[in-house]
């Protein structure tokens, strides 16, 4: 039996959660927590094998729970799920201690196979990392680490054309803004 904490701000994505690994005999739920603080005090009574843990959430964010629920129970697997987008929260939580990361758009059988690979300690936070920065664009073109430079300095000029070229990088990248586009810039050594 795999016993599962689920951490979500959304009680929809709780309960979806919890019906989906209902429907299996090898899963336990332990518990839900609605934020990062209450996921670490719930894990020092319930001790879970596995902790699915949002990374956005009001109040302590998933990072902050991943510390809190490694602290509480260190034999205790988390698997952030998130969107790819929140790469750079991603990183931090794997720098905090979280084993992997799952996909909130990932299919069931994703979530139920990560579950699995996390118990059995198949899960590699470096092999995760390699994985985030393959997939978010190491391999710039000059024209984006120039775009990139000008944003490190401040630099980047309003114009419509060139918004929406930063638009386009910033997605490849991973990050919202020109503040996360510095700091991945910084990061990956593009100076």
């Amino acid at each position: 039996m795999i016993r599962v904490l689920l951490v979500d701000d959304h009680p929809a994505l709780r309960d979806g959660l919890r019906d989906l690994l209902g429907a299996y005999d090898e899963f336990e739920i332990v518990g839900t927590a609605a934020d990062g603080a209450e996921a670490g005090r719930l894990a020092a009574v319930a001790t879970p094998d596995v902790v699915l843990m949002d990374l956005r959430m009001p109040g302590t964010d998933g990072v902050a729970g991943t510390l809190a629920v490694k602290q509480a129970v260190p034999t205790a697997r988390v698997l952030v799920l998130t969107a790819l987008s929140d790469y750079d929260h991603i990183l931090r939580a794997i720098e905090a201690g979280a084993d992997g990361y799952l996909l909130k758009d990932a299919p069931a059988a994703d979530v139920i196979d990560g579950i699995r690979r996390a118990m059995a300690g198949e899960l590699d936070p470096r092999q995760a990392i390699e994985e985030l920065t393959g997939q978010r664009g190491d391999t710039l073109s000059e024209r984006d680490t120039e775009l990139l430079r000008l944003t490190i300095a401040g630099r980047v000029p309003a114009d419509r054309t060139l918004t929406a070229e930063l638009v386009a990088l910033y997605r490849r990248i991973g990050v919202e803004d020109a503040e996360g586009a510095a700091l991945w810039a910084r990061r990956h050594g593009v100076t």
